[in-house]
């Protein structure tokens, strides 16, 4: 499993990355209290994050394999690895969201209420 742990961080840091470029970019809009930009950008970064949550598990098979044969895997490890990285891959829609999701919602600064405790 640990040959397939650089593949699931680039996925948490590519999913980071939309994520505080969504809260950003929202951000400067909310304080020049332009709803439309605001809206704009919600509406891109969402798009984005299913684009790249649902293209990544798409192309990523075709280049797991070599990759993984470079970093040393053969045989029964390779396998086991493909299998779980592929598995992987599947969720990878809901960490972009997630992370797209959560900085929308740290920008308007209402979180409070959305706690469950």
């Amino acid at each position: 499993m640990a040959i397939s742990f650089h593949i699931f961080f680039l996925i948490v840091s590519i999913s980071s990355g939309f994520g505080n470029g969504a809260t950003a970019l929202s951000a400067i809009a909310i304080g020049e209290k332009n709803v439309k930009a605001f809206h704009a950008y919600a509406l891109n970064s969402l798009l984005l994050a299913v684009f790249v949550g649902v293209l990544l598990p798409i192309l990523s098979p075709l280049f797991l394999e070599p990759l993984f044969r470079l970093s040393g895997s053969s045989g029964n490890v390779l396998q086991v690895g493909l299998d779980y990285t592929i598995l992987i891959l599947y969720g990878t829609i809901f960490f972009v969201l997630n992370f797209v999701l959560n900085g929308l919602l740290n920008t308007q600064g209402n979180t409070k209420q959305l706690k469950p405790y």
